[in-house]
Protein backbone atom coordinates (compact mmCIF):
# COMPACT_ATOMS: atom_id res chain seq x y z
CA UNK A 1 0.00 0.00 0.00
CA UNK A 2 1.10 3.48 -0.96
CA UNK A 3 -0.46 6.62 0.71
CA UNK A 4 -0.11 10.18 0.28
CA UNK A 5 -0.83 11.86 2.74
CA UNK A 6 -1.85 15.69 1.98
CA UNK A 7 -2.58 17.51 5.75
CA UNK A 8 -0.53 21.31 6.60
CA UNK A 9 -0.78 20.37 10.46
CA UNK A 10 2.91 18.70 11.50
CA UNK A 11 1.46 16.64 14.03
CA UNK A 12 -1.86 15.65 12.31
CA UNK A 13 0.43 14.69 9.12
CA UNK A 14 2.97 12.65 10.98
CA UNK A 15 0.01 10.35 13.18
CA UNK A 16 -1.59 9.37 10.27
CA UNK A 17 1.50 8.26 8.51
CA UNK A 18 2.79 6.56 11.63
CA UNK A 19 -1.01 4.86 11.58
CA UNK A 20 -0.63 3.87 8.31
CA UNK A 21 3.07 2.58 8.48
CA UNK A 22 1.62 0.60 11.20
CA UNK A 23 -0.68 -0.99 8.65
CA UNK A 24 1.78 -2.07 6.69
CA UNK A 25 2.02 0.82 4.20
CA UNK A 26 5.17 0.10 2.04
CA UNK A 27 5.53 4.02 0.59
CA UNK A 28 4.50 6.76 2.58
CA UNK A 29 4.90 10.66 1.24
CA UNK A 30 3.48 13.32 3.18
CA UNK A 31 2.89 16.71 2.14
CA UNK A 32 1.79 20.04 3.51
CA UNK A 33 0.81 21.74 0.99
CA UNK A 34 -0.48 21.14 -3.17
CA UNK A 35 2.86 21.94 -4.20
CA UNK A 36 4.56 19.30 -2.67
CA UNK A 37 1.31 16.88 -3.63
CA UNK A 38 1.90 17.65 -7.31
CA UNK A 39 5.89 17.07 -6.76
CA UNK A 40 4.86 14.12 -4.46
CA UNK A 41 3.20 12.46 -7.78
CA UNK A 42 6.14 12.68 -9.25
CA UNK A 43 7.59 9.88 -7.32
CA UNK A 44 5.01 7.02 -8.44
CA UNK A 45 1.40 5.78 -8.28
CA UNK A 46 -0.26 5.70 -4.60
CA UNK A 47 -3.01 3.32 -3.81
CA UNK A 48 -4.58 5.93 -1.01
CA UNK A 49 -4.56 9.67 -0.73
CA UNK A 50 -5.41 11.45 2.55
CA UNK A 51 -6.78 14.92 1.77
CA UNK A 52 -7.13 17.57 4.14
CA UNK A 53 -9.85 19.51 2.12
CA UNK A 54 -8.57 23.35 2.61
CA UNK A 55 -4.41 23.73 2.43
CA UNK A 56 -2.24 27.00 2.27
CA UNK A 57 -2.31 27.02 -1.33
CA UNK A 58 -5.42 26.26 -1.94
CA UNK A 59 -8.40 23.71 -2.05
CA UNK A 60 -7.49 20.04 -2.61
CA UNK A 61 -10.71 18.98 -5.08
CA UNK A 62 -8.51 19.36 -8.14
CA UNK A 63 -5.87 17.45 -6.93
CA UNK A 64 -8.55 14.75 -5.91
CA UNK A 65 -9.91 14.72 -9.29
CA UNK A 66 -6.28 14.01 -10.98
CA UNK A 67 -6.13 11.00 -8.38
CA UNK A 68 -9.47 10.21 -8.43
CA UNK A 69 -8.82 9.58 -12.47
CA UNK A 70 -5.48 7.21 -11.72
CA UNK A 71 -7.62 4.76 -9.47
CA UNK A 72 -6.84 6.50 -6.24
CA UNK A 73 -8.51 5.90 -3.32
CA UNK A 74 -9.17 8.98 -1.49
CA UNK A 75 -10.13 10.03 2.16
CA UNK A 76 -11.10 13.37 2.86
CA UNK A 77 -9.80 14.72 6.61
CA UNK A 78 -11.84 18.25 7.32
CA UNK A 79 -13.28 19.77 10.16
CA UNK A 80 -16.00 20.56 7.97
CA UNK A 81 -19.28 18.86 8.04
CA UNK A 82 -19.17 15.74 5.84
CA UNK A 83 -20.25 16.80 2.60
CA UNK A 84 -22.07 14.44 0.71
CA UNK A 85 -21.66 16.28 -2.93
CA UNK A 86 -18.27 15.10 -2.27
CA UNK A 87 -18.53 11.46 -1.83
CA UNK A 88 -21.08 11.83 -4.30
CA UNK A 89 -18.52 12.83 -6.81
CA UNK A 90 -15.89 10.62 -5.80
CA UNK A 91 -17.67 7.39 -5.63
CA UNK A 92 -15.77 4.85 -3.27
CA UNK A 93 -14.03 8.14 -1.17
CA UNK A 94 -14.77 8.36 2.51
CA UNK A 95 -14.78 11.22 4.68
CA UNK A 96 -12.83 11.72 8.48
CA UNK A 97 -14.52 14.45 10.54
CA UNK A 98 -11.52 16.06 12.67
CA UNK A 99 -10.51 15.93 15.10
CA UNK A 100 -10.46 12.25 14.47
CA UNK A 101 -9.50 9.84 17.21
CA UNK A 102 -6.39 7.37 16.12
CA UNK A 103 -8.88 4.49 16.24
CA UNK A 104 -10.83 5.69 13.46
CA UNK A 105 -7.82 5.96 11.27
CA UNK A 106 -6.74 2.35 12.49
CA UNK A 107 -10.45 1.09 11.03
CA UNK A 108 -9.75 3.06 7.89
CA UNK A 109 -6.02 1.95 7.26
CA UNK A 110 -7.18 -2.25 8.89
CA UNK A 111 -10.17 -1.81 6.36
CA UNK A 112 -7.75 -0.65 3.16
CA UNK A 113 -5.34 -3.98 4.36
CA UNK A 114 -8.57 -6.17 4.62
CA UNK A 115 -9.22 -5.23 1.23
CA UNK A 116 -5.96 -6.08 -0.54
CA UNK A 117 -6.66 -1.93 -1.33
Amino acid sequence: MAVLIVEDEAIINLDLAMTAEAFGARMIVSAHSLEEARGALEMGQFDIAVLDLSLPDGDSMPLAEELHGNGVRIYFYSGDEERTDILDRFPGAGFVMKPATESAWSDVFAGLVGSDG
